[in-house]
């Protein structure tokens, strides 16, 4: 939370992607950011190589800027 705290009060550009259990995986593009919390969750695991790609995505269209997202596969 601290950590979090710090970034929203940086005045940067950031995104914070909580992934839940890594897998060495391929690449599925399944990914779910950020899910209802009255809802059963994806898969609790997602690949290192789709979290990766989501990394970039949010580096390069600023889709979930300041913001921190979950993430599944």
């Amino acid at each position: 939370e601290s950590q979090e705290a710090a970034l929203q009060a940086s005045g940067l550009d950031w995104t914070a992607v909580r992934p839940p259990h890594l897998t060495d995986g391929p690449r599925s593009d399944a990914v779910h950011v950020g899910f209802p919390t009255d809802t059963r969750p994806p898969a609790m695991k997602v690949s290192r190589a789709d979290v990766a790609a989501l990394l970039i995505g949010c580096a390069l269209d600023g889709a979930h800027s300041r913001r921190a997202v979950s993430v599944a596969g």
